[in-house]
């Protein structure tokens, strides 16, 4: 209004319930321009692309808390293949990370340690809720993580790093984004392990691009479900770090042609750990690897 200028279109997140979509909603009717909505973890690949000006095809590795993915369901470890920024603007979902339960919804972004319960029932290990949050006995947390009409999924790694947190003791509830996680890299960074120990055969790629870290996951709930002290909370999450960083650039090489360079996007990638050693595990691949500035 101030500088009197008619917007010729607009852009928004696919999610409709995002304040920013209904906004720009209102916007492209009063202006009857059109709106385009973009997929969440699209935008976060294609923000680096134009940062570094990669004109031509490239592969993204993009991990975050959430985002809206075309099937309708909560994204937020993709691995994806994209177009040229300006071009079609396409992109083809080539692998994600093992769906897991949400209980309770969006419930479970604010209580982690609905997220490390997931994790027990994703390594069939629902036995052991109980003894990790005797707190929550009186919840049928199983029974909910096993009700596909009650229970939404998810591939995203910000949910992961809620879990494992709660898994080691660090965090059951957060006010505040990502605390679980951050509360989670600070343990790691406090072990007495260096560099960080990697499982070597802690996860599993399958024919259809989804990685799995049940192998990595099983270990870390043997190591805590009888001890969650500091430094036992500490290894497990060295270990966690260690071999997911190793997972990720191993998925990212097995799933991608060799010759597309890599972007690196998301909250989850403000892990300064997972940032640098992921990026390092790809050059040591032979592939070029940009995280935003």
């Amino acid at each position: 209004d101030i500088l009197e200028v008619k917007p010729q279109a607009f852009a928004c997140d696919l999610h409709p319930d995002f304040f920013t979509t209904r906004l720009a909603q209102k916007l492209s009717s009063r202006y009857d321009a059109p709106l385009f909505a973009v997929q969440h973890h699209h935008a976060h690949a294609a923000a680096v692309a134009c940062e570094y000006g990669i004109e031509g095809p490239y592969a993204a590795l993009t991990l975050d808390g959430v985002g809206l993915g075309l099937n309708q369901e909560i994204w937020g470890c993709e691995l994806l293949t994209c177009d040229a920024p300006g071009a079609e603007g396409s992109f083809v979902r080539v692998g994600h990370l093992e769906d897991m339960a949400m209980p309770g919804g969006d419930k479970a972004a604010r209580e982690p340690w609905r997220m490390g319960a997931s994790l027990l029932a994703l390594c069939q290990k629902d036995d052991l809720i109980e003894k990790f949050w005797p707190q929550h006995a009186h919840l049928p947390m199983a029974a909910l993580i096993h009700n596909e009409r009650l229970t939404r999924r998810t591939s995203s790694a910000g949910r992961l790093f809620d879990g494992v947190s709660a898994l080691a003791g660090l965090c059951e509830a957060q006010q505040d984004e990502a605390y679980a996680a951050m509360l989670l890299e600070t343990a790691a960074e406090g072990s007495l392990e260096r560099p960080y120990p990697v499982l070597a055969d802690g996860w599993q790629i399958s024919d259809k691009g989804v990685l799995s870290l049940r192998p990595l996951l099983g270990l870390i709930i043997e190591m805590l479900q009888n001890d969650r002290s500091r430094k036992t909370a500490s290894r497990a999450s060295a270990l966690f770090h260690g071999t997911l960083a190793a997972a990720l650039a191993a998925w990212v090489n097995a799933r991608t042609d060799a010759s597309l360079p890599v972007v690196l996007a998301g909250g989850t990638f403000l892990n300064r750990f997972l940032a640098s050693e992921v990026a390092a595990r790809l050059k040591a691949f032979g592939r070029l690897a940009y995280l935003p500035r």
